[in-house]
């Protein structure tokens, strides 16, 4: 079954969401308004990083996402490949380089882009030396361009059997809170779940609903009205999440992940 989850990223601070070599925020025109928007990898990214935490802590493996040099023992991404988070959202892992062994898992999550309602604005603000000791500030060092605190509507669509998947991907989503650059100063959101779709095609688009639609609010009684028979409730407490994550290690799924990067670690040391 394919699973949609319609989200109201909701902005509380500035935000700064630009692509990396430039510095102007990525815009794209929605009724005929140029518009703000985040590219759903970056979203995909924190999402990711907060759930594989999370499985860290709980399985206490040593799965990180990490860029090598040069590829060795521990595979060109560091990923473990044989736990919750890399099933679900995929990855490499080759022993060695210019080896032939080689683990692939596809992602099973997709994310559109998001986009905002009309509304908020974009500015510049500057960022200037400071003296510390004179309490003064020196010339401007460059330029910021921030996006004012708006609601973006994104959809995050995955393809399972398992509803126990979805949950993991809700609770990630949840209890993610900073996106975009620099976000030691920008990027504070809250994630509210409009709606989990659940149907044997896609139904809905990021784009479309914000094109159609002006608040969070109008979204979530179109889901209401036109998608009701379909909606799912997705709710996963801290309390139950430890064991969700060691439910979901079990899975056939996660151990045949596994069971293939172990025989290509096998096969390594044979040859």
């Amino acid at each position: 079954m394919k699973y949609q989850i319609v989200v109201n990223r909701k902005l509380e601070s500035f935000g700064q969401f630009v692509t990396e070599g430039r510095d102007e925020i990525n815009t794209t025109m929605i009724n005929g308004e140029d518009r703000p928007f985040i590219f759903g990898t970056k979203l995909r990214a924190v999402e990711r990083r907060t759930i594989m935490n999370r499985v860290r802590n709980v399985l206490e493996n040593n799965c990180y996402l990490k860029v090598h040099e040069r590829g060795g023992a521990s595979g060109i991404s560091g990923l473990c490949m044989s736990c919750p988070a890399c099933y679900l959202f995929g990855g490499t892992y080759a022993p060695k380089t210019g080896e032939r062994v080689q683990v692939n898992e596809r992602t099973k999550v997709n994310y559109s882009e998001a986009y905002p309602f009309v509304g908020g604005g974009i500015r510049d603000v500057t960022f200037n030396a400071v003296d510390e000791q004179r309490a003064i500030t020196g010339q401007a060092l460059g330029v910021n361009q921030i996006v004012e605190p708006r609601d973006f509507i994104n959809v995050v669509d995955l393809e399972t059997d398992n509803e126990d998947w979805v949950k993991l991907l809700v609770w990630g989503i949840e209890h993610s809170n900073r996106y975009g650059a620099n976000v030691r100063i920008y990027g504070q959101m809250k994630n509210e779940i409009l709606g989990v779709i659940k149907s044997d095609k896609l139904k809905v688009t990021s784009y479309n609903l914000v094109s159609n639609f002006k608040s969070a609010e109008e979204i979530e009684e179109h889901l209401q009205k036109v998608y009701n028979k379909n909606l799912v409730k997705i709710n996963v407490s801290d309390d139950k999440i430890e064991t969700l994550i060691k439910n979901l290690q079990n899975t056939p799924e996660v151990k045949e992940l596994a069971k293939r990067k172990s025989d290509a670690d096998n096969k390594k040391y044979k040859e």
